[in-house]
């Protein structure tokens, strides 16, 4: 809540939900005192908005971000969604409302909003193969006799990455990357027999994309979501964005 307290006075942030009653009542007076409004559940979005706001990222971890970001849809133009859970159990509620509500979806995963930049305005039948990148995770080429003596510790330690317990351990075992395949399909909607999968350690490279004439696209960039995030804020207009020089090095 700390973290979420100062957020809020960084970036003059007027509304604050909190969800934990007992976190809500401990920390509500420090909000308060910085005149920022404390609502303890999503219902109160309504109170805040009053007609439909640009943009709304939905990032709440798990299956519990469903039904907020059902209630994001019929206030934003456009939602940026990077909670796969919703996405693979939630689609078809999902792609119903986004059309109901005319609101633009981006994904925000670095592997599906480059996918979705790929073959954005692309005929769907041209595509013969789409190819998810995994850095396999801290464990890989690791020999089978040290995997025994690993700890949870051990395995939250992405190499590339920084996230949360869980996501890290599904990358570890990489179910996540199963997750994010499902995920793709669900999207897209394309066949799932075109979706594979790329060991590639660097994870620069996020997704490759084959058409049936013999062309290879890919979109590569540095192991941050700022990017994705930026650019799905600012997909219509002509921003920059401090980035790494690129490294060709990597590639190889």
């Amino acid at each position: 809540v700390m973290k979420i307290y100062q957020q809020a006075i960084d970036l003059k942030v007027k509304n604050v939900i909190i969800i934990n009653k007992k976190k809500n009542l401990k920390y509500k007076h420090k909000f308060i005192k910085k005149k920022i409004k404390v609502f303890h559940d999503h219902s109160k979005i309504k109170k805040i908005i009053k007609k439909k706001i640009d943009y709304t990222m939905c990032s709440i971890s798990g299956l519990s971000g469903l039904k907020p970001t059902l209630g994001a849809i019929n206030y934003s133009k456009t939602v940026g969604i990077a909670n796969k859970e919703s996405i693979i159990c939630g689609w078809n509620i999902l792609k119903k409302k986004l059309k109901k509500n005319k609101t633009n979806f981006i994904p925000i995963d670095s592997e599906h909003f480059s996918i979705w930049s790929l073959i954005n305005n692309v005929n769907k039948a041209s595509i013969e193969e789409i190819i998810l990148t995994a850095s396999g995770g801290p464990f890989l080429n690791k020999a089978t006799k040290s995997l025994r003596n690993i700890k949870p510790k051990d395995a939250i330690k992405h190499p590339n990455w920084s996230m949360g317990k869980k996501i890290s351990i599904d990358s570890t075992n990489l179910m996540n990357k199963v997750l994010e395949v499902i995920e793709a399909q669900r999207i897209f909607n394309i066949d799932k027999k075109k979706f594979k999968i790329l060991i590639h350690p660097k994870s620069y490279i996020h997704a490759i994309i084959k058409f049936n004439n013999g062309l290879v696209k890919f979109l590569a960039h540095d192991t941050h979501m700022k990017i994705p995030i930026f650019n799905s804020i600012y997909f219509k207009k002509n921003k920059k964005i401090q980035s790494k020089q690129l490294n060709l090095k990597v590639f190889n």
